[in-house]
């Protein structure tokens, strides 16, 4: 239940690959599972959705959040959530990533409570296994069922950082999952070299509608070391403790 929220959408995780290696994405939040080390940082996070019913209603929602990264690679987000009942108010949800710990650490400001996962160390890539289901007949069938173009939209000023844009329209061909006509996603991502991490990201697609998550009021240098570590007034779960 707690990993969810560090979970990767495997598009954008592609496509921040693409522009920062061993940078991932999250679905809303961003978080760098492999320990990115650079120029350490903090900022605002803001992200946007819009959707367009079938009646031209419109439903716009906005999400605020704060993300910060020190020069070892241990990462912080925090992002609102929107409970699905109505007159419920809002929650925080922190994700802590530590790769010097090789921790994931998920933090309940409402309960004080702090979820703590091991997490194993990336294997060498003399280790790496080719996954089963990774056969060139897989693989042919799904670039089949999808056509994605990638495009580079050059360079330009973000936030006082020079962020490198790409371009990605993934086209789902029409009876590939029942539907009449073809289904165009476009996906825009402007990442930061000097950073490397994504400032900028733009979706849209006919399905969900138009989203965007953006960073603002970025800081450089190191965040405060207590914002990695578990507040001591928490109760500690320890999912699975190291023997």
């Amino acid at each position: 239940m707690h990993l969810r929220f560090a979970l990767i959408s495997l598009f954008v995780l592609l496509l921040s690959a693409a522009l920062c290696p061993g940078q991932a994405m999250g679905g809303a939040v961003l978080m760098d599972s492999t320990g990115t080390q650079g120029t350490p940082f903090s900022a605002d996070v803001v992200e946007e959705t819009t959707r367009v019913l079938a009646d031209g209603n419109r439903i716009h929602e906005e999400r605020h959040g704060r993300i910060c990264r020190d020069s070892q690679g241990r990462q912080r987000n925090e992002m609102e959530f929107f409970p699905q009942m109505a007159g419920t108010p809002t929650f925080q949800h922190v994700t802590i990533m530590d790769p010097t710990q090789h921790l994931l650490i998920n933090l309940d400001p409402q309960r004080k409570i702090a979820t703590v996962n091991h997490l194993r160390p990336a294997p060498s890539p003399q280790m790496t296994v080719t996954p089963q289901s990774a056969t060139p007949e897989a693989h042919v069938q799904a670039q089949a069922r999808r056509q994605v173009h990638e495009e580079q939209l050059g360079t330009m000023q973000i936030e006082g950082f020079e962020a490198r844009g790409t371009r990605i329209t993934m086209t789902t061909p029409a009876g590939a999952e029942g539907n009449e006509k073809p289904i165009v996603t476009v996906t825009e991502s402007w990442g930061s070299p000097v950073l490397r991490t994504v400032l900028l990201t733009k979706r849209d697609d006919p399905r969900n509608g138009q989203s965007v998550h953006r960073l603002s009021n970025i800081q450089t240098g190191e965040p405060d070391l207590l914002l990695f570590q578990v507040p001591p007034d928490y109760q500690v779960k320890d999912n699975n403790p190291q023997p």
